[in-house]
């Protein structure tokens, strides 16, 4: 599932904002969450250093970032949808993937897309995403889940 996100997270050594006007670095960790500071700092990085981008992160530490951001990721996916553990390996992706990206909250505000997964009703959880602000933002990735999404029976 990491390599999944990664894929379309992108890789950035150096601090950018992203297409929401939040700071990030590396596989798209957000600059400006609460635990930002503490999470570099176990990486031997300093959030100013990164920020004014004296410092860089390397693919490692980033991908270890990830990967830990991840499995945080699927537990909010499977509290999200009740019926997350019967669900197709690549629903799953996509909603870890949907968790990852918008965070723990946003995610909550996806009600019609949750009912539609819930009752497997992936041509309409598919359009749901498709008139999101968030495909808007994500255009090559939600183009990507939504006919990922549409092709499922």
């Amino acid at each position: 599932l990491s390599k999944f996100i990664a894929k379309w997270e992108g890789f950035s050594s150096k601090m950018y904002v992203d297409t929401t006007g939040n700071k990030t670095v590396g596989y798209g960790f957000n600059l400006e969450r609460r635990d930002a500071s503490t999470i570099l700092a176990n990486h031997s990085l300093d959030l100013n250093k990164i920020i004014d981008l004296s410092q860089e992160m390397s693919k490692e530490v980033a991908f270890k970032i990830l990967t830990k951001d991840v499995e945080s990721s699927i537990k909010v996916a499977k509290n999200f949808v009740s019926n997350f553990n019967s669900l197709p390996s690549q629903v799953k992706e996509i909603l870890v993937d949907l968790v990852y990206n918008l965070g723990s909250t946003k995610i909550q505000e996806f009600k019609k897309f949750k009912a539609a997964i819930e009752n497997k009703n992936f041509k309409s959880a598919a359009d749901e995403l498709e008139n999101s602000k968030w495909a808007k933002q994500t255009k090559r990735r939600a183009d990507n889940h939504i006919k990922t999404l549409r092709e499922l029976k």
